[in-house]
């Protein structure tokens, strides 16, 4: 729902913070109750769980059933001076959070789309990262760690960088925007640049149907939880070093095996390797 958070009309986002406050409650709740709660339409509330890609509201309770026990909820709320609480709790719900967002990273990872991303790297002989801030770290990590297999990486991280090779990519090249909002003008601006003259681009980011995926032929997205304490400080960086770490694991399988990655089970398989290795 977070991911899609920005594709909701008003009465969506209002079913969806109601989900969201009233968890623990929701399975044992009919479709009718919650319209008649929220002041919407039964419909209004299939269509949401609909578009979350539920063929029915009942299924959508049913996984909340079984999830019910790994729920963490408000993990960073509670950390104040004022509370009480001592450092190990702090630290357990660093690791805790970080846990839980590479959890659902994996649950939205299409394995398909990233065995694709990397046969198109491979077929294009070059590669090249954008990114601003923290996403400009992973970027650049990405590059140097690519550029092992001998295949041409780069990383952009300045406005005028990002702007100028953007503008000399081609055919011949894929450009990967990495952003955890999906909306960071530059980096935006540089996978449509890169778009318009012929290049593949694929984007990294924590939310579905953003600008930056709009201009992606390959669409990767993170799981992080936002509460209070800002993202600036506490981001979705695991998670998308994850997807990297995977997509680095792919291309070294393929350079190494000579053939193409489309078989399901090993690609499940070496995303769970990289996944155990964080």
């Amino acid at each position: 729902m977070k991911s899609l958070s920005n594709t909701f009309t008003e009465a969506e986002k209002k079913i969806a913070e109601f989900f969201e406050a009233n968890i623990i409650e929701i399975p044992y709740m009919s479709v009718y109750e919650v319209a008649q709660k929220n002041g919407v339409s039964v419909p209004t509330v299939t269509r949401l769980t609909k578009k979350i890609g539920y063929g029915r509201y009942k299924d959508f309770k049913i996984d909340l059933v079984k999830d019910g026990a790994k729920v963490i909820t408000g993990i960073f709320e509670a950390v104040s001076s004022s509370a009480g609480e001592i450092d190990r709790e702090i630290i357990n719900k660093v690791f805790q959070n970080s846990i839980k967002s590479l959890e659902g990273t994996k649950e939205l990872l299409d394995f398909d789309t990233l065995a694709e991303l990397a046969n198109a790297i491979i077929d294009a002989g070059k590669v090249v990262f954008f990114g601003i801030g923290s996403s400009g770290y992973t970027a650049s990590d990405a590059a140097l760690r690519i550029s092992h297999l001998d295949i041409q990486a780069e990383a952009y991280t300045e406005p005028i960088q990002m702007l100028l090779h953007s503008s000399r990519m081609d055919e011949n090249c894929v450009a990967v925007g990495i952003s955890h909002s999906g909306c960071t003008e530059l980096t935006v601006k540089a996978l449509h640049t890169a778009k318009e003259n012929g290049a593949m681009t694929a984007s990294i980011s924590n939310y579905l149907n953003t600008p930056l995926a709009l201009e992606s032929d390959y669409q990767l997205c993170t799981s992080f939880t936002e509460n209070k304490v800002s993202t600036v400080a506490l981001s979705s960086v695991i998670a998308q070093h994850c997807i990297i770490d995977s997509l680095y694991l792919l291309l070294a399988k393929y350079l190494l095996g000579k053939q193409k990655l489309w078989e399901m089970n090993e690609v499940e398989s070496i995303i769970e390797k990289s996944v155990r290795i964080r």
